[in-house]
């Protein structure tokens, strides 16, 4: 089972209801909602660029 089922709905509803093809749709779909983004973590303190991370 997908993790996406909601959004393949949405996507689908669209389609159906515009006549769009489904890549047409999810491409209008995913405009609209905001891209999920992972926090960035901070650097270890203390090292230098040579070092690295």
């Amino acid at each position: 089972m997908t993790r996406a089922r909601a959004l393949k709905q949405l996507i689908r509803d669209r389609a159906a209801k515009t006549g769009e093809r489904y890549t047409t749709a999810r491409r209008h779909i995913l405009k609209a909602v905001p891209p999920r983004i992972a926090p960035v973590k901070d650097k270890p303190k203390g090292l230098s660029p040579q070092q690295g991370l």
